[in-house]
């Protein structure tokens, strides 16, 4: 039975708060976009590994380490995803995506990480012929890493669809949503899941955006086809 603070004339019941489920169904909402990005940009790679320029796979491969790494790192205010969420026969996968964030992909540390040719940055110079060319260290690993990536993101993609679910059905009472825009709520002062937005100044903001954005694209290429 809840707990009833107040006088008699102005009881009123006093709710568990639900706070750490909304910062749980946030960092969830996140992670399953996060994933998502990572798979679409693995499943690229995979169906186009001997093809694709080397620009472009680097591109690929730095944009899944990083979307991959984002839940589990920062969440200022929401906290980190708990690792826990990774399946204990992939976790040796998961560590190595992790790795290879921190030691190359989002940084540039001259000595931090080992490669193949020995530190993974270099800037190597290359001279035949009277020609020089400058390389930047690249880092390629094999299909077989980023099919066991695939298989990772496929099985959190589950899993965070699985807890979004479960925890909006445990607070289902204090879903109450009409039409509009509405917030996931991280406010402590109610243990509303989502608040209504300003959905007028939201809708404005939003079309001027876009208007904005695809006027600035048609200069764009106006200007470059001159």
């Amino acid at each position: 039975m809840p707990k009833l603070i107040g006088s008699s004339d102005t009881r009123q019941a006093v709710q568990p708060s639900n706070l750490e489920d909304r910062k749980q169904l946030f960092r969830m909402f996140y992670a399953h976009q996060a994933f998502g990005l990572a798979r679409q940009a693995c499943s690229y790679l995979l169906a186009h590994f001997l093809e694709v320029p080397e620009t472009v796979y680097d591109s690929l491969v730095t944009a899944i380490h990083i979307h991959y790494c984002r839940p589990f790192t920062g969440g200022y205010g929401v906290g980190k995803l708990d690792e826990q969420i990774v399946p204990k026969e992939l976790l040796e996968i998961h560590q190595r995506i992790l790795e290879l964030r921190h030691s190359f992909f989002a940084h540039s540390d001259a000595d931090r990480f080992k490669g193949p040719l020995g530190k993974a940055h270099q800037v190597r110079i290359h001279r035949e012929e009277g020609d020089t060319t400058i390389h930047i260290a690249r880092l390629q690993e094999l299909p077989e890493y980023y099919q066991s990536v695939l298989e990772l993101l496929e099985a959190l993609d589950q899993r965070t669809q699985y807890h979004i679910a479960r925890l909006t059905k445990k607070n289902l009472k204090w879903l109450h949503m009409g039409e509009g825009y509405f917030i996931l709520n991280l406010s402590p002062d109610t243990n509303e899941l989502f608040v209504p937005a300003d959905t007028e100044r939201d809708k404005q903001i939003l079309k001027a955006s876009r208007r904005e954005a695809h006027r600035r694209w048609e200069e764009w290429q106006i200007s470059i086809g001159e």
